[in-house]
């Protein structure tokens, strides 16, 4: 019988740009993040299945902007105008359909960053239409990126 060796290898975060492998499924969402300053209302959603480097590219995008990230899901213990100063980026930003009170706060910090002209990236398994909004408001504001 074989034995199987393990190996205690030092594990190394690959977050940044040069981590990335660009192919032609992903060059163009890669792209799209390069010129955020002509983003339609300096919005973007990038969606793609889990694991499809969603996060290693908002990883990127956040490194060269300064910006904020925070997961969807917690939208609600966040300071909202001072998460709205500076670019942000909102992982998972489906899972706000999952209570209408992070709608609410998704909303507001929509608004907030369009107000001050900061941009605003987020990552999603599928498009807006298929998330499940109930705030009518939010679910045209998503819809429109």
């Amino acid at each position: 019988m074989t034995r199987q060796l393990a190996f205690d290898l030092p594990v190394r975060e690959a977050r940044g740009r040069e981590d990335f492998f660009v192919s032609p499924s992903n060059a163009l969402a890669l792209a799209a993040l390069d010129i955020w300053r002509d983003w339609p209302g300096l919005k973007m959603i990038l969606t793609g299945r889990a694991g499809s480097g969603k996060t290693h590219l908002a990883q990127v995008w956040a490194l060269a902007t300064s910006a904020q990230v925070v997961e969807g899901a917690d939208l609600l213990t966040q300071d909202l105008p001072a998460l709205a100063a500076g670019a942000v980026v909102v992982e998972n930003a489906q899972g706000v359909a999952a209570l209408p009170e992070l709608q609410t706060a998704l909303f507001h910090l929509h608004n907030l960053a369009a107000e001050v002209r900061v941009p605003l990236l987020l990552t999603a398994e599928r498009p807006p239409r298929d998330w499940g909004l109930t705030l009518p408001d939010l679910a045209s504001r998503m819809q429109a990126a």
